[in-house]
């Protein structure tokens, strides 16, 4: 099955600036989601495994009864990274990583096809050429999904994991599986080839975007996070290069983190992206790799 065109790009943009499946919030109705949830025990603590959407419009209904039970039970709320309140914070990190040594003319590293469509939403940013050129590729596709989302009337607040971190605040400590530092490098490792198709395909048409995105919804809502896995490992979807980056690994040192965390008392909640959970180098099959034994309770 070939990938959706926004969940490909998502799938890397998601990581930085807690967007992730933006368009998801266009789509949304008002019915109740029951977002994919598991419970996994270790020797001394026990975590709740949240699947995730990282922007959702205001109103959307998610948060069942007994989500609720477990977030006010929990000590300690794990998330991907804990980005600053402040994203002027992450300045100097972003500079590090997404500036070019040399300008690179950013129409020319797209299809000649896909320069109309990159000029309009560029000039929309309105960032000068100059200012572009000097950026790296998915630094360049970030931009572009901000403006879209600030189009779309959408806000990142809205997302899951800044709703559960809100509700807790002052009452849990907050841990990260990694360090947004870790998160800009990681993008920055991506291709060159791989960087470029992600600036092409956030140019792509918006109305296809929206028809397949109205699928990942449903499973999202449904937490049917097998759906998501395979939307990511369809052919084309991201290269095995990117793929192992942003994901096989990730998830492979996610697992071994919290096994070992759980070796410890604690009552965590982990909040993470849907589309990391499920298939078969997904982090639930991680940790029954590891021997534990994560079990589905929504």
């Amino acid at each position: 099955m070939t990938a959706s065109p926004a969940l490909r790009y998502a799938s890397a943009v998601r990581i930085l600036v807690l967007v992730g499946l933006w368009w998801l919030a266009l789509l949304a109705g008002p019915a109740l989601a029951a977002p994919a949830l598991w419970s996994v025990k270790g020797p001394a603590g026990e975590a709740t495994i949240l699947g995730t959407i990282h922007a959702m419009p205001p109103g959307l209904k998610w948060l069942t009864p007994g989500l609720a039970r477990r977030l006010d039970a929990a000590d300690t709320l794990v998330l991907e990274a804990i980005l600053p309140d402040d994203p002027a914070a992450l300045g100097p990190i972003m500079a590090r990583y997404g500036l070019l040594a040399a300008p690179r003319p950013i129409l020319g590293r797209v299809p000649v096809s896909a320069r109309p469509a990159l000029a309009k939403a560029l000039a929309a940013t309105g960032m000068p050429p100059a200012a572009l050129d000097k950026m790296k590729s998915w630094l360049v596709s970030i931009l572009l999904t901000q403006a879209v989302l600030k189009e779309a009337g959408l806000d990142a607040n809205s997302g899951t994991e800044n709703q559960v971190r809100k509700r807790l605040a002052g009452r849990v400590k907050l841990a990260e599986l990694e360090s947004a530092e870790a998160q800009f490098a990681m993008l920055d490792g991506l291709s060159q080839a791989d960087q470029d198709k992600m600036l092409a395909e956030a140019v792509e048409d918006s109305k296809a975007i929206n028809r397949q995105l109205r699928a990942i919804l449903k499973a999202w809502r449904a937490g049917n996070v097998e759906v998501l896995a395979r939307d990511f490992a369809g052919e084309g979807s991201i290269s095995p290069g990117a793929r192992r980056l942003l994901l096989t690994d990730r998830n492979a040192r996610w697992a071994d983190w919290i096994k070992t965390r759980l070796a410890k008392p604690g009552r965590l909640v982990i909040a993470v992206g849907a589309a990391h959970l499920g298939g078969k180098d997904g982090l639930i099959e991680g940790l029954r790799a590891r021997g534990m034994k994560p079990r589905r309770i929504q």
